[in-house]
């Protein structure tokens, strides 16, 4: 559905109907000749309906020709039109027919030109998403090398301040640490999942300063639910805690799936970290509702939700309503993916609020 962002005052985007190709305003002049519609059409998809057009009037034109030509030399009556076209002989020469078949093939061409330069958009879109999704991994690598070196600063200073004692105070402080780092991680918490996992990562912290360290977050830009699949077993086996828990939140870029691939996809996730650790405890927060794609993707993500609802018992999971606290907004994404600030507060505040709970 074509619509306009809210970032009007920087640019304004339309997106087209029908390519989903983005189109932007800059100048003020043409903020004031934006479309605003929104059923709106970009130039090159106009062009293509254009020539279609041609081309079906082409062709009905081609149609009556030949319906007349062959009614004319069925009866053997004269044909009289322009110049000095009179007769069935003339009329098999002036090759009316072929002047429509090249003006067709013309069309065609032009056609054909016109998709493939919406495949180089549409190459160069998907090879800018790629370099940005390894932009933002070396990123996340960045920042865990960061967290990793402040944890052992912090540890030299602590080992550091303990020697100036007696030995005997040295030996009780290390058991005294050795104690607390045991309690540190009887319990853990993992968030997985798509990119929205970074949008939370601000509010999910509000569980507080000595639960921070018990929750790991972990998003992938532009994953789906088989990228999830794919690596979160090597993660929980990683974690240390006695009682562990699982929030997956994935599946918005699986809306265009069929909704038994999906379903299968989840499932087939759940089985497998019940095969690493029975008692984990796992959540799968609902996939939010998309609106961008139209109302089979919207009705497809409803059924998809409600039978997860259905099926989480038997699954040995739970599942978090979040789309309840996403439909009174008017809108909910910036983009028609990725949550903006008032949703991200929202569902991060929720996520936050199960964790603690968890803990305590």
């Amino acid at each position: 559905m074509g619509r306009r962002t809210k970032k009007e005052e920087e640019t304004i985007k339309v997106q087209c109907i029908i390519c989903l190709m983005w189109a932007f305003y800059m100048d003020a002049e043409e903020k004031d000749n934006a479309p605003e519609s929104e059923n709106f059409k970009c130039k090159k998809c106009k062009d293509v309906e254009w020539m279609c057009d041609q081309i079906g009037t082409m062709k009905k034109r081609l149609d009556e020709a030949e319906r007349n030509l062959e009614l004319l030399l069925k009866n053997d009556e004269p044909l009289y039109s322009r110049g000095d076209i009179s007769t069935k002989e003339n009329m098999t020469n002036v090759g009316l027919p072929e002047m429509i078949k090249e003006g067709m093939k013309d069309l065609e061409v032009k056609i054909m030109n016109l998709e493939k330069d919406r495949d180089f958009l549409d190459l160069g879109l998907t090879e800018t998403l790629v370099k940005v999704g390894k932009v933002e991994q070396e990123v996340a690598c960045l920042v865990k090398e960061e967290s990793t070196l402040r944890g052992m600063m912090k540890n030299l200073v602590q080992e550091k301040s303990s020697m100036g004692g007696k030995s005997e105070d040295v030996t009780k402080r290390a058991d005294i640490s050795s104690n607390k780092s045991d309690d540190a991680i009887t319990s853990e918490v993992l968030v997985i999942g798509d990119s929205n996992i970074k949008r939370l990562d601000t509010y999910v912290a509000n569980v507080g300063k000595g639960k921070r360290d018990k929750v790991s977050l972990v998003s992938f830009s532009g994953g789906k639910i088989a990228d999830v699949k794919e690596r979160i077993g090597k993660i929980v086996t990683g974690m240390k805690g006695e009682k562990l828990r699982v929030y997956i939140h994935v599946g918005t870029n699986d809306a265009t799936r069929g909704s038994e691939e999906i379903l299968n996809d989840l499932k087939d996730t759940v089985d497998q970290l019940k095969v690493l650790n029975r008692n984990l405890d796992i959540v799968i927060c609902e996939i939010p509702v998309r609106t961008d794609k139209g109302g089979i993707i919207w009705s497809r993500l409803i059924g998809v939700n409600g039978t997860l609802q259905r099926n989480a018992k038997e699954w040995g999971c739970n599942v978090m309503k979040i789309n309840c606290i996403l439909e009174d907004l008017q809108e909910w994404t910036y983009d028609g993916v990725h949550y903006n600030k008032v949703a991200a507060e929202r569902v991060g505040g929720m996520i936050c609020n199960d964790i603690v709970n968890f803990l305590c």
